[in-house]
């Protein structure tokens, strides 16, 4: 199954130094690398990498992986114009896709075998956000106690990887948003079900949450096993 990650954006909360985002080494391993080792476990045998703003920057970085493939997608073209891009490369009945800025130890195997059970055209992973801050246990004016910044069970966000079929491509035009115009559009027609995953999952937006990461990695977390493909 082919896997595709979208890696255009242009990664701006990282600060003006920084690398690309896909290039922000996790634990000395590119965050890119990250994201295919998981599209490949659940059957990726080829990952497109699409690629955008400083994408010379990541194709040179990455040309000595042979498993992964960048695509210039153009700078500033929107997530799914880069997938309407590639569409051509896209030869099976469905195919696996990420975002190229969240990592989590689900299985992702189950969302392709969630999108044929349901008979949906796609499948995405529903994980909990996680809390920014902690909370104020308040009695009037008086502090009464202190919460621990927790996930709220009851809240759900996209995390950023889908099973597809194959069908989806021909929804898209070069100025197609998954998230405004594809994803609403599938959900109203019945076409979008939801892996839900209370396990572990984490953004990486900025280079704060970078080093949240590779804290979670260098403390024998559920990740401890991804490494940079060969």
């Amino acid at each position: 199954m082919l896997g595709i990650i979208l890696a255009g954006g242009r990664g701006s909360r990282l600060g003006p130094d920084a690398p690309p985002k896909p290039l922000v080494p996790i634990n000395g391993v590119p965050l890119v690398c990250h994201v295919a080792e998981l599209l490949q476990r659940a059957g990726g045998s080829q990952i497109l990498i699409a690629t955008g703003h400083r994408g010379s920057e990541v194709s040179e970085a990455l040309g000595q992986h042979s498993n992964l493939e960048t695509v210039d997608t153009g700078k500033d073209t929107p997530n799914g114009g880069r997938l309407h891009r590639l569409a051509p490369r896209v030869q099976g009945p469905s195919f696996l896709l990420a975002w190229c800025d969240a990592l989590t130890d689900a299985d992702l195997n189950q969302l392709e075998n969630q999108r044929r059970s349901t008979g949906a055209e796609a499948c995405l992973l529903a994980v909990h956000p996680p809390e920014r801050f902690g909370r104020l246990n308040l009695e009037g004016s008086r502090v009464a106690g202190f919460t621990e910044k927790q996930s709220d069970p009851s809240r759900w966000i996209n995390g950023g990887f889908f099973a597809l079929s194959a069908s989806v491509l021909s929804r898209l035009t070069p100025t197609t948003d998954l998230e405004r115009d594809l994803f609403p559009t599938l959900a109203l027609e019945g076409q979008l079900t939801a892996l839900r995953h209370n396990g572990f999952w984490a953004c990486m937006d900025n280079l704060h949450e970078a080093r949240a990461l590779e804290q979670a990695l260098a403390a024998g977390g559920p990740l401890r096993r991804v490494k940079e493909p060969g």
